[in-house]
């Protein structure tokens, strides 16, 4: 990825006479949405968004066109690469501004329990904002996944990166645990394509979860928050942890505890799915069951 780069050269242009461009990330970010809402350029947004996620439910037969809700679809799953590089630029005060945290304090009773806490995420919204938005917020965390090779180099030595692969899914666990043991917040997707499955109802059929991360809760007792970041207007983020996930009891047999948190989290995930199906942006072979989007409620968390 090259916009870091492009930025920080354009960034430095414009301070040479005496403009400041990043902190003017609101701006910029609104500028583009009114960009994207222009017919041609709706055109053209829907034209790569159905050839790139031909399954995704904006797309679905019968489903009315909502240019807002395609704007939030391509803000937090196409178009990120600009404003996560943007947002890395900015001062604190700007950072401060553009992302917010609902439910801090039940991070902070976590915390308090001495041990470490395991925040689990979902290929939703704008996800990949999460560890450089907290770390940025001044929570600390280690994330556990996987970056493009080309798009990673400028903003990994910003994260605290536990590297995922397809061929080994076993050892970042391994180094997750550790972490957690340790008494740090590490950040893990519940929703991935990698490591074995639990089957969870989730919106009408048996989805096929990863267990890595129930895994991780039981192993550690680290308690565990759903995790996400919804996009809003001017490149704004809502950071939102929810309640504590039941991790059920210390005397009950593993696999049955690891079933448990799969489908409780499967139920968060659901809930978070139906509340703006614009951004859902993960659809691996699991998770595409016909799903029953027109009918779904829509909530007032993104654009117009």
């Amino acid at each position: 990825m090259k916009t870091l780069h492009t930025l920080r050269r354009v960034d430095a242009a414009a301070r040479t006479v005496g403009l400041g461009l990043i902190p003017r990330y609101e701006t910029l970010c609104r500028g583009m949405e009114a960009a994207w809402k222009l017919s041609l350029v709706q055109q053209a947004m829907r034209r790569k968004l159905r050839k790139k996620l031909p399954r995704h439910p904006l797309f679905a037969p019968g489903t009315a066109r909502d240019p807002d809700a395609l704007v939030r679809l391509f803000m937090g799953r196409i178009a990120s690469n600009w404003r996560l590089a943007a947002l890395d630029l900015c001062p604190d005060e700007v950072v401060r501004d553009a992302v917010r945290i609902v439910g801090i304090e039940r991070l902070d009773k976590a915390r308090d329990q001495g041990q470490g806490v395991l925040l689990v995420g979902a290929h939703y919204g704008a996800a990949h904002f999460l560890s450089l938005s907290l770390n940025r917020r001044g929570i600390a965390n280690a994330v556990v996944a996987k970056f493009p090779q080309q798009a990673a180099r400028p903003i990994i030595e910003h994260l605290d990166l536990i590297g995922l692969s397809q061929d080994d899914a076993v050892r970042p666990l391994l180094i997750a645990r550790e972490r957690l043991k340790a008494g740090e917040t590490v950040l893990i997707t519940g929703d991935g394509p990698y490591g074995k499955r639990v089957q969870a109802p989730f919106l009408g059929i048996e989805a096929g979860f990863p267990q890595g991360f129930a895994t991780l809760a039981v192993a550690t007792g680290a308690p565990m928050l759903p995790t996400f970041a919804v996009p809003g207007p001017g490149g704004r983020i809502t950071i939102e942890f929810l309640e504590p996930i039941d991790c059920g009891e210390s005397d009950q047999p593993r696999a049955e505890r690891t079933e448990a948190i799969v489908r409780r989290f499967a139920r968060v995930l659901e809930r978070k799915w139906l509340e703006d199906p614009a951004l859902v942006w993960w659809q691996g072979p699991e998770l595409r069951p016909p799903l029953p989007w027109r009918a779904s409620p829509r909530t007032a968390s993104g654009l117009g």
